[in-house]
Order: C-alpha cells, then sequence, then structure tokens
C-alpha cells in the first residue's frame, strides 16, 4: 500500500510538472531561452511519469500474486475435512484400501499443486519485486533530474549567463 501511495504522488508530481511546465513554465523567458534545458525537463518529467507507470503495472502484478497465494492457502484449509470425510467413508464401505488411496492421492495431488505455485510465486514475484522497486528509484530521480534542470535553467537566466542558450551570445 505504500508502495502504491508512493508512485501515485511520483506519478502526480511528473504529470502536474508537466503540465504545469507546458501551461506555465515553458512560455517564461528562463526556460525558453534555454534551448537545452526546457526539453530536458520535459524528457526529464515524462520518464518519471513513464517509468512510475510501468512500476505500477509491477505493483498490480506482484498484488494478483499474492492473491493467487492466498486462494490456494484458502483451498488448502479445505483439507481440513478429509480426516472427516475420510473415517466417515472408511464405516461406510467394505474396500477401505481404496478409500485411503484415495484420500493419500488427494493429499499428495495438492501437495504437489502448493508445492508447484509456491515455486512459480518464488521464481516470479521477487525478480518483479526488484523491477518494481528499480521504476520507482528511477521514477523519482529523473523527476527530480527535472526539477533540477529547471532551477538551473532559472539561475542561469538570472544572472544572464547564455552559454547554454539557443540563440546568439549577445
Amino acid at each position: 500500500k505504500m508502495a502504491q501511495a508512493t508512485l501515485q504522488q511520483i506519478m502526480t508530481l511528473s504529470a502536474g510538472g508537466l503540465a504545469l511546465f507546458f501551461s506555465f513554465i515553458a512560455k517564461a523567458p528562463f526556460a525558453s531561452s534555454m534551448g537545452i534545458l526546457g526539453p530536458g525537463v520535459v524528457i526529464a518529467w515524462s520518464a518519471s511519469l513513464c517509468a512510475a507507470a510501468y512500476a505500477h503495472r509491477l505493483h498490480s502484478i506482484l498484488f494478483l500474486a499474492i492473491a493467487r497465494l492466498y486462494v490456494i492457502s484458502k483451498q488448502v484449509n479445505e483439507l481440513e475435512a478429509l480426516p472427516g470425510e475420510v473415517e466417515l467413508a472408511l464405516k461406510s464401505t467394505l474396500n477401505q484400501e481404496a478409500v485411503l488411496e484415495s484420500a493419500s492421492a488427494k493429499i499428495e495431488a495438492e501437495r504437489t499443486r502448493v508445492s508447484n505455485a509456491l515455486n512459480e510465486f518464488e521464481q516470479s514475484f521477487f525478480p518483479t519485486q526488484s523491477k518494481a522497486i528499480n521504476a520507482v528509484r528511477f521514477a523519482l530521480a529523473v523527476m527530480v533530474l527535472g526539477f533540477v534542470l529547471l532551477g538551473i535553467a532559472y539561475v542561469l537566466a538570472h544572472y544572464n549567463l547564455t552559454f547554454l542558450s539557443s540563440g546568439p551570445a549577445i
């Protein structure tokens, strides 16, 4: 939940920054005079938004993996009724060996299914979690880079430094 909230905040900041840039900041002389920094801000915030959206997708995959594990645990809990069913079947049948073999086969099939599900979970969950963490870190770093570039553009324009200007230096 905390990671999802962080992603939503990063996405909101990146999208809000882009909207602010295109509606107001890009028209300001300090951003438009710096030919390299204005596009750099847009690229940084766009990359941040894309990385946050990718991490959001990875988080949904992680949530579904955990939900599948929860369903499997509920299905395993249904095996608690098996001893009672076996006991009742043993009392009502002449072929007790077949009842025990059937119960053993059911337990073994469930053990195999749970083991396969856990192996699949371990193989997919942790690499996906690592990708999601890296995507969040990248999104945050690139979003901050956009603000740094915007600040540099402001400082350069404020002090009339023109070595990064797209126009000729005067």
